[in-house]
């Protein structure tokens, strides 16, 4: 893995499930995870590249400070694959999906893990009430 050949932009770290380092340590988030190399710019983020470990990733932060003499890189984590469902740990893949209605967010060998998974989730929520029935 390294930087990738065109650099990507996210408007939100949030909505694109990338963590920092800190937060995985301190809420003990179990899981097999990716390392994006970030800059903060006008709008958002652009994401440099995928490393497959922190190691390789600060590498290559260091790398882009010495060339471009910006010391604002840093490094994300992202989630590789959603965890069963049965180990009570975060998917993330699965509840993106859901929540986009985008299923290509799962791989295909966990497309019918997902739809039963998704089934249950929805089967669950309560019926939708409107909070008042007037306008202000």
């Amino acid at each position: 893995m390294t930087l990738y050949s065109s650099p990507r932009f996210t408007a939100s770290l949030k909505d694109s499930r990338l963590w920092s380092l800190d937060w995985i340590q301190q809420n003990d988030v179990a899981g097999l995870f990716h390392f994006i190399l970030c800059l903060k710019v006008e709008g958002g983020y652009t994401l440099l590249g995928e490393y497959a470990t922190a190691t390789e990733a600060f590498a290559a932060r260091r790398e882009l400070v010495a060339s471009t003499g910006t010391t604002a890189y840093f490094l994300r984590a992202v989630r590789v694959r959603p965890v069963v469902a049965d180990t009570g740990e975060d998917l993330d893949c699965f509840r993106g999906a859901l929540r986009t209605g985008n299923d290509s967010l799962v791989p295909a060998h966990k497309q019918s893990e997902y739809k039963a998974w998704a089934a249950m989730t929805v089967a669950k929520r309560g019926a939708y009430r409107a909070a008042s029935n007037h306008y202000f």
